[in-house]
C-alpha cells in the first residue's frame, strides 16, 4: 500500500490530463462541479482520488458535492478499489455510508 496522504492532497502531476483539468485553480466552477459529481468520463480507481482532492476545495458547494456523490457511489466499485493499491484516503470516510465503511476499513483507513 502507498504511504498514508495524511490529509494533504496528491500532486496535480499525479492525475491524468482530464483530472488535471478540473483540478486547476483557473477551473471553471462547472467543470469541478462536474467532476464532483462524477461526471467525467473517467476509471473509477481515478475518480476516488479526483475526489478525495476535490474534497481539499474552499468552495462549500463543491465539497458538498463530492461528499453525497462518494455517499451514493457504488459500492461493489468501491470493494473492488478496496482491492487495489490506493493511497490512504481516509478524509473520505466521513462520506462512505456504513457498509461501505465496514468493508473497506483497512487499519483504521479507508482504502
Amino acid at each position: 500500500m502507498l504511504e498514508s496522504l495524511k490529509n494533504t492532497p496528491l500532486p496535480l502531476e499525479s492525475f491524468p490530463p482530464m483530472a488535471q483539468k478540473a483540478l486547476q485553480p483557473e477551473t471553471p466552477k462547472p467543470m469541478k462541479m462536474m467532476a464532483a459529481n462524477g461526471a467525467l468520463p473517467l476509471p473509477p480507481d481515478t475518480l476516488i482520488l479526483l475526489w478525495y482532492q476535490l474534497s481539499f476545495e474552499s468552495d462549500p458547494e463543491i465539497r458538498g458535492a463530492v461528499t453525497e456523490t462518494v455517499r451514493t457511489f457504488d459500492e461493489a466499485i468501491m470493494v473492488d478499489l478496496a482491492s487495489r493499491d490506493l493511497p490512504d484516503l481516509s478524509r473520505l470516510e466521513d462520506y462512505h455510508p456504513p457498509q461501505a465503511t465496514t468493508i473497506l476499513a483497512r487499519d483504521g483507513s479507508i482504502l
